[in-house]
């Protein structure tokens, strides 16, 4: 192939990965602003709601690095392909629903297939563009794609159930089947070597369920208390499923997630980075949507309306972040983001009954989301860092995992710190010290993650070569 014709076809996997990202991004947020009509139309009960949205996530989480190994065993566009084909497919499952039942599992598989996707077009941008501004460039698609995709999610999430919540379902399918079109006419048909042990399934059954179950314990500890049998029930099965994963681990012949990467500092400190940082901040950013509502007494239209400029913002700092990374490398980018974020928490303390809007919470927001793009897509490089073509979906995979895990643990926490703080009590000065105090946690998470950024990304040479692992000079 020319390089012309190489060329060519890399800008068109941007379109696969652009898509995937959109995909992804789409169908976390229009299902949230969908849920209210999905509930009435399909007679959801009170504890099945929250199924709707918590289906297609969890599954998604929990399936994460199965999905990248697929990837790296049987070759991406494969996999990339089987996903997008599953998507598309169950979302028309969804949209022709009639009962609870169907819709839930229509949107399990759905997150599954999301899971698929996701890893392997993440390894895509590691594996197709060589590093530096070719690579940050497909990196400032994908964020600006994924930006897009939640935008959009939101407008016609609300548009379209306005006339029937199925209709939301239509941007899926036709961005599930224009990523399986162009992702079988244009990306490579590249296949890695099998591993001799083959794949490790029941390694992949138990990361997912022990996903599971740890989310599941999480969630339930803020709805019924740590000391509940249902929340210790979860945590009890979570613990043993993850120790039997790890354990697998170390002594399968071909693991799902291979032991050396335990040995890679990049891939950790991008784990730790992504796990503080996303837990701090969709923490504080769901205690300020509650804040709004409960303290300042804005209904759920204005307070979608309000954040319109707020998602504006960080669209249009991830259309940017090829010029921080090329600019300042994925360290500085990071360190940079996560310092300007926390630069807000003292102006979060400060709200209270008689805050304004434009007084306050915007220019506060404003701030925020236009640095929140920097260590959340600067985080990336280093997730794959050191890592050969043939482990760049486990890479992304793991790092996606925890990520994950830590939104469910920043939201849960911060949601329990605010409840503990309040003591229970609707009044005003109660729910405004909640606040604060989960406020206050969710700097400590953007401190932490700053912590790791430093040590885990100092300048430090080569990554040790490892087995499955190839030395990268450092930034």
């Amino acid at each position: 192939m020319s390089q012309n014709e190489t060329s060519r076809s890399n800008w068109l996997a941007l379109f696969v990965i652009g898509s995937a990202a959109c995909l992804n991004a789409y169908d976390l947020s229009s299902m949230a602003v969908a849920m209210a009509s999905i509930r009435n139309s399909l007679s959801f009960s009170p504890a099945e709601v929250p199924w709707i949205n918590g289906a297609y996530s969890l599954a998604f989480g929990g399936f994460l690095l199965l999905g990248g190994r697929l990837g790296d065993v049987h070759g991406r566009r494969r996999i990339i392909l089987f996903g997008s084909v599953l998507s598309a497919g169950c979302s028309v499952l969804s949209a022709l629903s009639p009962h609870p039942v169907p819709f839930l599992i229509a949107q399990v598989c759905k997150g599954v297939g999301a899971a698929l996707m996701v890893p392997n077009v993440y390894a895509l941008i590691n594996n197709l563009f060589d590093a530096g501004n070719a690579r940050h460039k497909a990196l400032a698609v994908f964020a600006f794609c994924g930006e897009g995709g939640f935008a959009a999610g939101n407008f016609f999430g609300g548009v379209l159930s306005n006339y029937s919540w199925r209709l939301v379902f239509a941007p899926s399918i036709v961005l599930g089947v224009s990523v399986a079109f162009i992702a079988y006419g244009c990306l490579p048909n590249t296949v890695h070597k099998k591993p001799s042990g083959g794949l490790d399934i029941l390694g992949a059954f138990l990361s997912s369920l022990g996903f599971a179950a740890s989310i599941l314990a999480i969630t339930n500890c803020l709805d019924l208390g740590i000391r509940s049998p249902v929340t210790l029930s979860f945590l009890g099965a979570a613990v043993v499923l993850l120790g039997a994963f790890v354990w697998r681990m170390w002594h399968h012949e071909a693991p799902l997630v291979p032991p050396q990467f335990l040995r890679n500092r990049y891939v950790l400190g991008a784990a730790g980075v992504a796990f503080f940082f996303m837990g701090g901040g969709m923490g504080i950013f769901v205690q300020l949507v509650l804040f709004m509502q409960d303290v300042l007494k804005y209904s759920p239209e204005a307070t979608g309306t309000a954040l319109i400029p707020f998602v504006m913002m960080t669209l249009t700092s991830a259309y940017l972040i090829d010029r921080f990374l090329n600019g300042l490398g994925f360290r500085t980018t990071i360190l940079c983001g996560l310092g300007s974020i926390f630069i807000c928490f003292p102006f979060f303390a400060g709200l209270g009954p008689h805050s304004t809007y434009w007084g306050a919470i915007f220019p506060i927001m404003v701030w925020f989301n236009l640095s929140y793009p920097l260590p959340g897509y600067g985080v990336r490089p280093p997730a794959g860092m050191g890592v050969a073509p043939e482990g760049q979906g486990t890479a992304y995979a793991l790092h996606l995992s925890v990520e994950q895990f830590g939104i469910t643990f920043g939201v849960t926490t911060a949601s329990a710190a605010s409840a503990a703080a309040s003591h229970g009590e609707r009044t005003m000065p109660a729910l405004v010290h909640g606040f604060h105090v989960a406020a206050g946690l969710a700097a400590a998470y953007i401190a932490i993650a700053f912590l790791i950024a430093t040590v885990a990304f100092a300048r430090v040479g080569k990554v040790p070569l490892l087995a499955g692992i190839s030395p990268v000079a450092a930034e």
